[in-house]
């Protein structure tokens, strides 16, 4: 505990979130004192500390009205009871014009949040392992509609770990159940807005990433060598009535999917190959052109994708290098310039990536430094000025921050020293 009473302490912004596997802290606003402010121990009987805890597994940029008023928001989803002062079940709302944390309702109980999407309607879907959200029974898979949860019918049997949205509101779930609202669905199911439904025998293994083409054709990528019983390594397409492999597939699980803006197919995963030509671990696919890579490829798995308008590629994963250039975790494909480095990137794993409404990136994962600044577990990219870091100040992770009603600032985490 900060305890600042000898003068006063007033924080415009306490933000706690916790990503991946290590917390990250964002603190602004105005201090001033009259004497020097000290750490102390927390007292528990003194005071309430809602805190933050467990792990952000999914999220998106969410926008309830859509051209409407109301600014878009971030929807944070995984495995947590509180994020910042909010008492949350696995899944919140954060917005960036106010600094505030608030609940979907009561969330979501009996498992995780792993994937989100937002139909055109702007109700939000969450699909994960859980059983309920708001109270209700939701078999792994729910949908917000701004006030309150409900059941998409049945629900599936088994984790789902990816969405995706056609624009006519259909919604596509894809992961490792084998039935969908009572009939069977091998890994991928539709959802039309009342009823489920199967994608032909669909597919022999796990689902990981969907995208949808410009054509209306869904992509999936996995671990599966099958698809609609013909062969397919790893990735292939739905075009409404049956399954086509993409070319000789990946020799590698696919683990991450973009579409660019000409509506070519990014590829990321732990493949080094298209089967016929080498692809370290991201590949691109054109309808008449077939697998093509991007340059030398990188030099270890590629887990998160995104895409500017322009069409540039961001990577993320656990790679050093990309083509011939040192790369920490993160590059950036240009097809005038092929790869180059963010900066110094990060000291560790780069897990997901998202752009924020104004275009900057956001980098999260297991990393602490991002252009070697201290930057524990996520940070942001802005083109011109390079990296920017959060909160930092103690010997380890921050786990949570709070303010006391006297003005206490509350910081916890797995430090020993402040």
């Amino acid at each position: 505990m900060l305890n600042a009473n000898c003068g006063r302490m007033s924080v415009a912004r306490v933000l706690a979130v916790i990503l991946a596997v290590l917390g990250i802290t964002l603190l602004a606003g105005p201090a001033r004192a009259q004497c020097t402010p000290q750490w102390q121990p927390f007292d528990a009987s003194t005071a309430a500390f809602p805190g933050t805890n467990g792990t952000v597994l999914a999220t998106v940029m969410w926008d309830p009205d859509g051209a409407g008023p109301i600014t878009p928001k971030l929807v944070v989803g995984g495995s947590f009871s509180i994020a910042g002062n909010a008492v949350a079940a696995n899944i919140v709302v954060y917005d960036e014009a106010t600094g505030n944390w608030s609940a979907l309702g009561s969330g979501v109980t009996g498992g995780t949040v792993n994937a989100l999407a937002v139909l055109p309607s702007g109700d939000l879907i969450a699909g994960g392992t859980f059983a309920s959200a708001g109270g209700v029974a939701a078999s792994r898979i729910a949908r917000w509609n701004g006030s309150s949860w409900s059941a998409l019918g049945s629900g599936v049997a088994g984790g789902v770990l990816a969405l995706a949205v056609f624009p006519s509101g259909e919604l596509i779930a894809g992961g490792g159940f084998t039935t969908a609202g009572g009939v069977a669905a091998n890994r991928i199911a539709r959802w039309n807005g009342s009823s489920w439904s199967a994608l032909g025998s669909g597919v022999n293994s796990t689902v990981y990433a969907l995208a949808v083409l410009p054509s209306g054709e869904v992509v999936a990528g996995g671990d599966f060598t099958t698809a609609g019983g013909v062969s397919a390594s790893r990735i292939a397409r739905w075009n409404g009535a049956s399954w086509s492999a993409l070319g000789s597939g990946l020799n590698g699980s696919a683990r991450a999917l973009a579409v660019l803006p000409n509506g070519d197919l990014i590829a990321g995963g732990g493949f080094t190959s298209t089967i016929a030509l080498a692809a370290n671990r991201i590949a691109r696919w054109n309808d008449s052109q077939g697998w093509t890579a991007l340059g030398a490829g990188v030099n270890n798995d590629v887990v998160a994708l995104a895409v500017l308008p322009g069409g540039e590629l961001f990577a993320g994963g656990g790679f050093l290098t990309a083509g011939s250039v040192p790369a920490n975790r993160i590059a950036r494909w240009d097809d005038s310039q092929g790869w180059t480095a963010l900066g110094a990137g990060v000291n560790n794993d780069v897990l997901a990536l998202a752009l924020l409404p104004g275009g900057d990136l956001i980098a999260g994962g297991s990393f602490t430094t991002a252009g070697g600044v201290p930057a524990r577990s996520i940070a942001r990219w802005n083109g011109s000025q390079g990296w920017s870091a959060l909160a930092s100040g103690m010997n380890s992770a921050v786990l949570a921050l709070s303010m006391l009603p006297g003005g206490d600032l509350i910081a916890g985490g797995v430090f020993t020293t402040a």
